[in-house]
């Protein structure tokens, strides 16, 4: 369940950002155009910097929440 939530949470505005910078430049262009543009843009992002940065984040609130002992 973790690594859906961290999924979706990085899907989400990767997605959100990408969409509103590409729009003007290729939004006559095609459905299957416009989506290859786009997953050829998000996945690299997702996998090497948004899904990294979430894990840390994740994993400091995790560490920091088993310090306290809660």
């Amino acid at each position: 369940m973790r690594d859906l939530l961290i999924t979706w949470a990085a899907a989400w505005p990767t997605i959100t950002v990408l969409l509103l910078l590409m729009d003007g430049a290729i939004g006559q262009l095609p459905l299957a155009v416009r989506t290859l543009v786009l997953t050829a843009l998000m996945v690299p992002l997702m996998t090497m910097l948004v899904v990294p940065a979430l894990n840390r984040f994740v994993g400091h609130l995790e560490s920091k929440h088993l310090r306290s002992g809660l």
